[in-house]
């Protein structure tokens, strides 16, 4: 069970969904240690500005150099899939409103805004209702067992392994089949 719940939470991380603005100050491939020095200090400036109450949006039509830039550097929704491990990382801890710490990526120095964020919950809240469905499924399968376990009472079936097995899928087969009959019956019968 608690691999499935594993599992869970993986896929209630994936389906989290991000609205975010970014200020992305680039650093050119070929940069040298002082060019880098210079732009991670411009970062460093236009964040604590953003911190100290500037519009971010604002901030980003000036200083960013990401696509996004003059929308303000609105990049929409994204899921957790469409977003990069380490822009995920950081965005995973903030909260509506929150600036992320400068994040160092290959193309330059970014700084997220978390705008909102929607999802299934934290796994945590979710939890509960994820035993829950699977000791659902549990006591399906016991329904399942107890009804084969009935029909090898009825059937007195003491015959080899294999017959057993083929005369149980055959019992299971009909008991489908006829219940979908009883549906198409009751069906025919109503819409009269």
């Amino acid at each position: 069970m608690d691999a499935e719940v594993e599992r869970q939470k993986i896929q209630g991380d994936a389906s989290t969904e991000y609205n975010l603005a970014q200020i992305l100050v680039s650093v050119p491939e070929d940069a040298n240690a002082t060019q880098i020095a210079t732009l991670r200090h411009q970062a460093e400036t236009v964040r604590d500005q953003a911190l100290h109450g500037d519009d971010f949006f604002s901030l980003a039509a000036h200083y960013s150099s990401g696509a996004e830039a003059m929308q303000g550097g609105r990049m929409g929704w994204r899921t957790a899939q469409r977003l990069p491990n380490i822009l995920l990382e950081a965005v995973r801890s903030l909260h509506p409103g929150d600036i992320s710490p400068i994040i160092r990526s290959p193309g330059g120095f970014h700084i997220i805004k978390l705008l909102e964020k929607k999802g299934i919950g934290t796994f945590e809240e979710k939890k509960a209702d994820i035993k829950a469905k699977l000791s659902k499924d549990s006591r399906s399968d016991k329904s399942k067992g107890s009804f084969i376990s009935k029909l090898k009472k009825e059937c007195d079936l003491n015959a080899e392994y294999s017959k057993n097995v083929a005369v149980l899928d055959l019992a299971v087969k009909h008991y489908k089949q006829s219940a979908k009959e009883k549906v198409r019956k009751l069906t025919y019968i109503t819409k009269r």
